[in-house]
């Protein structure tokens, strides 16, 4: 009785210890943490916790919070590998090359497990990359998520991945925008989250044939029908314009409005459209020609109006 009583008393002082070194891991010297760790993870229950103070330890010895995640990665389930993710949060800001040398692990643990969480979480954490790193990321995300990869993605991780890739998209607009056509478009969301990478590319990109391919997967997604593709539509449509000449960008918009069959769609594309410097009469004159074109789009090119 007395030895599972020491035990208990074990378990409850190495949580303890753990969230104290969740929220101060800078008042721990490196022995220590290496003392704590070698209790924490003889114990089941203690290794879960631990896992959760994995990324606060990486603020004071990475070395041995590299050795805590190919453990956890190793010999842990989803609930121990989650809680090391969500730990990165701590760290992330202060080490985030550390932060990237984990993505290895939680992208091979996803593909053998198909469990959302922990690539997901991992992927949120990454958000939070400084600026200053951005082109590691890129660079990290281009050699992670293969075409082959990002095929068994769900539809939750690419949107959250798509997100990424805008934020850090500035830093290196051809590879954010190489990662993102491995991408399928299952639904209007992932289509809506390409659409405002697309924008950002052609923001934060001088290169011609780069802005090209841009204004070519513009063609691709603009049927579907999200807030985001209006509102990336109106800003990229004009600034592609100004970058690459009207003709290539009116060109596109004449070969893909007939592939678009949602009317609200259609209103979005024909909106970014009027805004193009040298659209004119003459192509709303061309497009009234059309007798496929709804009622109500035929009205508003009429008076190109727009509400």
């Amino acid at each position: 009785m007395r030895r599972r009583n020491d035990r208990a008393h074990t378990i409850k002082l190495i949580r303890c210890l753990t969230v104290l070194i969740q929220e101060r891991p800078d008042i721990f010297e490196r022995n220590q943490l290496h003392r704590i760790y070698e209790s924490a993870f003889v114990d089941k229950a203690g290794r879960q916790v631990f896992a959760g103070a994995t990324g606060g330890i990486a603020t004071v010895d990475t070395g041995l919070a590299e050795r805590i995640f190919n453990q956890v990665f190793a010999e842990e389930g989803k609930i121990s590998q989650l809680a090391a993710v969500n730990s990165l949060q701590r760290s992330v800001q202060s080490h985030p090359a550390f932060t990237l040398s984990v993505g290895p692990k939680i992208v091979d643990a996803y593909l053998r497990q198909h469990e959302a969480g922990v690539l997901d979480n991992y992927i949120v954490v990454l958000r939070l990359i400084p600026k200053g790193n951005s082109a590691a990321l890129l660079i990290s995300l281009e050699k992670w998520f293969t075409a082959s990869v990002v095929a068994q993605l769900d539809s939750k991780i690419v949107s959250e991945l798509l997100t990424v890739l805008k934020i850090a998209c500035e830093s290196n607009p051809r590879v954010a925008f190489t990662v993102s056509q491995r991408i399928e478009i299952l639904d209007k969301g992932i289509a809506g989250g390409l659409a405002a990478l697309y924008d950002n590319v052609s923001e934060h990109s001088k290169d011609v044939d780069l802005l090209s391919e841009v204004l070519t997967a513009f063609g691709k997604i603009a049927g579907y029908p999200q807030l985001r593709m209006g509102n990336a539509l109106r800003r990229s449509l004009p600034r592609l314009a100004r970058q690459l000449g009207s003709s290539p960008v009116i060109q596109m918009v004449m070969r893909a409005y007939p592939e678009v069959k949602d009317e609200q769609a259609l209103r979005s594309l024909f909106r970014a459209a009027f805004a193009i410097p040298g659209w004119s009469e003459r192509e709303n004159a061309q497009l009234l020609k059309d007798k496929n074109l709804p009622g109500s789009i035929r009205g508003l090119l009429s008076t190109r109006i727009i509400q």
